[in-house]
Formats: C-alpha cells, structure tokens, sequence
C-alpha cells in the first residue's frame, strides 16, 4: 500500500511495538493488540519500510480521528478493505455542544454494560473494551473524539481539572497503580463511576462501582488509587502526519 490516506470497509487490529527494542526482542513476544479500528474509520498509511517479525509484515499507520499510530498487518487483503478517500479534518466540539452529548454518551455506557462483555486489552469496538476503550468509544459515538489512551485522556487538549465537589455526569475519573495514570472510568453522579475492568481488579468487564471508602467488590480495589476528575471540554483534532 502507498502512503496516504484510507477509509476500512471492515474492522481491523492494530497492534503497539516499542520501536526502541531489537528485532530480537520484538520477536521473543508475541503481537500485543494497540487497539481496534472499526468500519469506516480512516487511515493515514505512513511512509517507510514494513517491520517484519517472524511470518508478518507490518506497516505503521496513524488513525485520522485520534492520533493514534500502530502497526497493521500487511498482506494483499488490504487491497479489498481498504479504499483511498480524502479526510476532511473535524472541527474541535467545545464544551456547550459536549455537554448537550452526555445523556447520550451515558446511554452508550449502560447499553454496553447491558450486553455481555469481558474486558479486552486494545477493545475499542465493543462489546469487549479497555478501560480508554470503552470512554472513546462513547464520547466517539458522538461525534466528540477523546485520545486514545488514559494517559493521554487526561491531558490539557481536550479536558480540564474539575474539584470533587463539582463533579457531573460524563466527568472522567482517573486512577493510578503506579506514577502514571492508568485507569478510566465517567462519573454518574451520586457518588458512582461507570469503567471496564479486569479480573485482577474483581471484575472482567464494564461495571458500576461506587467512590466511597464502603465500596465493595472492584469498587474497594479502585478506591484507594483514585488521582482525579477531568471534564471533557474539547474534542481532538489531531495533525497528520506524512
């Protein structure tokens, strides 16, 4: 595939490599799913050479929408799924039109606890997500496109720092195991959070916990690492790159 840019037919993987790593070492692992990329998404095809890593080519591309940059597997398939179409850059949504989204936003995440679902590393297209997954995909089903990890999910571009008392619905709780966020989920109100979560956590999949010290369950495993809240106030516009 020549660089530029592409819309999918279908949904595809794709997957993180530390480029910083030998191909040795990329080889003692095996391929770790990035994230999902659903029908009708676009694709900017980068330039340079495939990696290849035992039986798979694979190209780096960065996803029109988010930003995101990953690796596809390569092979004559793309050529069906794959169909070269000018992006047209979206216009950053500001708070006004976002916070009209969120009763919607939230009735994505109840429908999507609804339906049977377990907790997948990179899901973005459902039923099984990540945490991050799981918001982007949200905000997303409405037009408002948020970073695709939770790291990057609470930087200044697109959310603001907001005190516990004045916390709303569609809010976005952050939590950190370590120095680094690394856990999402959206406020409810009434002192509830909505997130995907592991089985290490108590859970396997999108669940309702409370923000008390009471909580049980998964909710008591989260409660101590709590960091803070962010509202979301922009959507991403990323810039491509060539």
């Amino acid at each position: 595939m020549t660089p530029g840019i592409y819309t999918t037919e279908v949904s595809l993987n794709l997957y993180d490599l530390d480029e910083k790593k030998t191909l040795r070492e990329l080889e003692a692992r095996p391929l770790e799913l990035g994230t999902q990329v659903a029908s009708g998404r676009y694709l900017n095809m980068l330039a340079g050479p495939p990696i290849k890593i035992r039986k798979h080519e694979l190209i780096k591309v960065q996803l029109c929408e988010d930003g995101y940059e990953g690796f596809l597997k390569s092979g004559d398939y793309l050529k069906k799924v794959l169909t070269r179409k000018p992006y047209r850059r979206k216009r950053a949504l500001r708070r006004a039109e976002i916070e009209k989204a969120i009763p919607e936003v939230l009735a994505f995440l109840f429908e999507a606890m609804q339906t049977p679902n377990r907790y997948l590393w990179g899901g973005t297209i459902g039923p099984n997500f990540d945490c991050s997954g799981l918001v982007q995909a949200a905000f997303a089903s409405q037009g408002v496109w948020l970073p695709r990890n939770a790291r990057n999910q609470c930087d200044d571009r697109c959310t603001q720092r907001v005190k516990d008392e004045k916390v709303q619905p569609g809010d976005l709780l952050f939590f950190s195991r370590s120095k680094d966020i690394d856990h999402v989920g959206v406020h409810l109100g009434n002192g509830f959070y909505i997130h995907s979560s592991g089985v290490e956590f108590g859970r396997d999949g999108i669940g309702i916990d409370q923000l008390s010290k009471e909580a049980v369950g998964s909710g008591a495993n989260y409660y101590p690492i709590r960091c803070y809240s962010r509202r979301v106030c922009s959507s991403l516009v990323p810039e491509l790159r060539s």
